[in-house]
C-alpha cells in the first residue's frame, strides 16, 4: 500500500464517519495515543521537565533524520492532524450549540497556526522526495502541498478575529490549487477516488460560495484563473513538472448545438435563447453521477425551467412545443433529484453496515436519516408519475413503480428488519423479509422487457434488483430457524387463562413479555389458603358461645348500657384472678 497523507488525514475521518463533538474526541484520543508511541520509538520524549526547552529533541529533526526513517514526517503529519482533530471537535460543539464562542474561536486560532507550523515543516523534510531514485514518490510532497492548502483554508475562515471578515479571493485560490491537484492525483491513479470525494463533499461548496461559480463552466474557469495568477506556486510547479495540464474551456462551443430535444414519443424545439444556453450548459455535466455534479445538474435544470414559464410567460398562447419542453424539462429535474437523493441513499446504507457495532443511539440516528432520504425519494417517484405524458405511459410508469418498490423493500428489509433482528424479534424480522420478497417480484412482473429500460441504469437495473432480491433471500434463510425457535417459545393462549396476573406478581422483577391488557389483574376468582396466626384464633375465642351460654339480644343490648355483673356467685378475688391471663394462654 503506497504512502498516503490525504489518505491518513481526511480519507481516515471519513472511514470512521465523524460527525459529533464525541466523535472528534474520540479521534482526538486516537491520535493523541498514536503520537506518544511514535515519540517513544523515535526517542524523542524528553524526561527533563526542568530543561524541557533545552532538552527538546523534536527541532532538531532535518531533511537527514527523514531520509533515514520516514516515520519522523509522519510524526510531524500526526502533530498537526492532532490540532486539526480538536478545531473539528470544537466545529462540532458549535454546530450543535448553533454558534461558536468567542473563547473557543481563540483555540481554534491557535490550533489552526501549530498546525500550519507543524506542515510546513514536514514540507521541508519532504523535499527529499523530489530526489528519491524511486520517481513515484514525488506524488507523497503534492499530497503535503494540498494538505497545508486545506489548512490554510480552514485559518481565513476560522483564524480570523471576525468570521465574517474571511478573505473570500484567499479562500477560492487555494481551493482552486488544492482541487486541481486532488483532480490530477485520482487521475494518475495516484490517489483514492473515496479520499478524493471526501476532500470535495468538505470543500467543494465553500469553493462555490467563495468564487461564486455554481456551474461547472464557472469553476473551469476559476481554476483557470487560479492557476494564470499563481503561475509561481509550489505545488503547482510539481504538478506541472509531472505532466499537469488545464485548458480554458471554449465558451462559443455550443453554438453548433442542435435546438431540438427527443423525449418518448415527443419532440421539441429549444425556442427561447436563454433556455437554450442553460441546456447547452447541461451537456457538459452528461454521463456524470458524482455528488457535486448532481448538484450543479439540478440547478441547472431548475433554472432552465425558470426561463422557460418566464418565456411562456410572455407569449398570447402557449403551444404544444413549449408545453412538451417545459415538461421534459421538469421530467429531468425530478430525475437528476432522485439520481441525487439516490447517491445519499446508497451512501447511508453503506454507513449502516458499517455501523454494527456502535449503539443503538447512534443507529437510531442513522435509521432516521435513511428514512427522511426514502421518504423524499419516494414523493419525488410520485410526483414524477404525476407528470403529463408519464402516468399515460404504462411502461415508463411500471419502471417508476418498480423503482419506488425498491426503495421501499431495501428500507424495510436492509434496516427496520436488522432492527427487529438485533431486538431478537425474529418472527417480525422474517414477516417483513417475507413480504419484502412478494412486493419486489410483483413488480417486476409488471415489466415487459429489461432491456428497454428508460430509467438511467445507475437507478433501475435487473443487476440492481436480482442483488436486492438474493439479500434479501440470504436473510430470510438466516433468520427462518430463530424464529420458529421464537415462536415455539410462546405460551399458548389457553395457558394464559390460569396464569398469574400482573396484581399478583407485583412484588417480582415483570419482564414486559408478561404485561399485558388482559392480564392486569384476575377475572376469575382464585381462592387461596390463608394460613392463621394463634392469638388471631385466641382473640376470636373470646366472643364464641355454646348452646347452653347463648345470650339473647336483651343481653346485649343491656350489656351496652349497664356495667357487666358476674351471674354466678363467684368470690371477688376468683372473678379478678379469670381475667389476668393474655387472651387466655397464661395463667393469673
Amino acid at each position: 500500500m503506497v504512502y498516503s497523507p490525504l489518505g491518513v488525514t481526511y480519507g481516515f475521518r471519513s472511514d470512521l464517519m465523524l460527525e459529533s463533538f464525541a466523535d472528534y474526541q474520540k479521534y482526538h484520543k486516537k491520535v493523541n495515543h498514536k503520537l506518544q508511541q511514535l515519540r517513544g520509538r523515535l526517542r524523542l520524549i524528553s524526561k527533563d521537565t526542568k530543561n524541557y526547552k533545552g532538552q527538546e529533541k523534536l527541532l532538531k529533526v532535518g531533511p537527514e533524520d527523514y531520509q533515514r526513517n520516514r516515520l519522523y514526517g509522519f510524526l510531524m503529519l500526526l502533530l498537526a492532524e492532532r490540532d486539526m482533530a480538536y478545531v473539528e471537535s470544537l466545529k462540532a460543539g458549535g454546530r450543535s450549540r448553533g454558534f461558536l464562542r468567542s473563547s473557543e474561536l481563540k483555540l481554534m486560532r491557535a490550533r489552526i497556526k501549530k498546525a500550519i507550523k507543524y506542515c510546513n515543516r514536514l514540507e521541508s523534510l519532504a523535499q527529499v522526495e523530489d530526489e528519491d531514485e524511486d520517481k513515484n514518490k514525488w506524488h507523497i510532497r503534492a499530497e503535503i502541498m494540498i494538505y497545508e492548502k486545506l489548512l490554510r483554508t480552514e485559518y481565513e475562515l476560522y483564524g480570523k478575529k471576525q468570521v465574517k471578515y474571511a478573505d473570500a479571493e484567499k479562500i477560492s485560490a487555494h481551493l482552486s490549487l488544492a482541487l486541481c491537484g486532488v483532480n490530477f492525483l485520482v487521475e494518475s491513479k495516484l490517489l483514492k477516488e473515496d479520499v478524493a470525494e471526501a476532500i470535495k463533499s468538505k470543500y467543494l461548496y465553500i469553493f462555490k460560495e467563495k468564487a461564486n461559480a455554481f456551474s461547472s463552466r464557472d469553476q473551469q474557469l476559476r481554476f483557470a484563473n487560479a492557476i494564470s495568477e499563481n503561475s509561481d506556486d509550489a505545488l503547482l510547479e510539481l504538478l506541472q513538472a509531472h505532466g499537469f495540464t488545464f485548458s480554458v474551456p471554449e465558451t462559443e462551443s455550443t453554438k453548433s448545438q442542435s435546438r431540438k430535444i427527443s423525449w418518448r414519443s415527443y419532440s421539441a424545439t429549444i425556442e427561447d435563447g436563454k433556455v437554450f444556453e442553460v441546456y447547452s450548459d447541461l451537456e457538459d455535466l452528461k454521463g456524470s453521477n458524482k455528488l457535486s455534479n448532481l448538484n450543479d445538474k439540478l440547478l441547472k435544470w431548475n433554472k432552465a425551467i425558470d426561463l422557460q414559464k418566464e418565456y411562456m410567460a410572455t407569449l398570447e398562447e402557449n403551444t404544444e412545443n413549449n408545453q412538451i419542453l417545459l415538461t421534459y424539462l421538469q421530467y429531468n429535474a425530478m430525475l437528476t433529484s432522485v439520481e441525487r437523493d439516490n447517491s445519499l441513499f446508497d451512501s447511508l446504507l453503506a454507513q449502516w453496515d458499517r455501523s454494527a457495532n456502535k449503539s443503538f443511539t447512534s443507529r437510531l440516528n442513522k435509521y432516521k436519516e435513511v428514512d427522511h432520504i426514502m421518504k423524499n425519494l419516494k414523493s419525488l417517484l410520485t410526483q414524477l408519475m404525476d407528470l403529463p405524458g408519464v402516468y399515460s405511459d404504462n411502461d415508463l410508469t411500471n419502471q417508476i413503480f418498480l423503482l419506488k418498490t425498491y426503495y421501499e423493500t431495501s428500507f424495510a428489509s436492509k434496516l427496520l428488519a436488522d432492527i427487529y433482528q438485533s431486538k431478537k424479534r425474529y418472527v417480525e424480522s422474517l414477516a417483513i423479509h417475507n413480504n419484502g420478497l412478494k412486493l419486489i417480484e410483483n413488480a417486476e412482473e409488471s415489466l415487459i422487457n429489461w432491456d428497454e429500460i428508460s430509467l438511467p441504469a445507475v437507478l433501475l437495473s435487473k443487476k440492481k434488483i436480482d442483488s436486492l432480491k438474493e439479500f434479501i433471500s440470504t436473510k430470510w434463510r438466516s433468520v427462518i430457524a430463530l424464529a420458529e425457535h421464537e415462536k415455539a417459545l410462546e405460551v399458548p393462549k389457553k395457558s394464559l387463562k390460569f396464569a398469574p396476573s400482573l396484581v399478583d406478581i407485583i412484588d417480582t422483577n415483570i419482564s414486559p413479555k408478561e404485561v399485558s391488557l388482559d392480564n392486569i389483574f384476575s377475572l376469575r376468582p382464585r381462592l387461596l389458603p390463608v394460613p392463621p396466626k394463634a392469638f388471631v384464633y385466641d382473640l376470636a375465642y373470646n366472643y364464641f358461645s355454646f348452646a347452653d351460654e347463648t345470650p339473647s339480644f336483651s343481653d346485649y343490648s343491656a350489656s351496652s348500657t349497664e356495667p357487666a355483673t358476674p351471674k354466678h356467685d363467684e368470690p371477688q378475688g376468683e372473678q379478678k384472678r379469670t381475667k389476668k391471663g393474655l387472651f387466655g394462654l397464661f395463667g393469673g
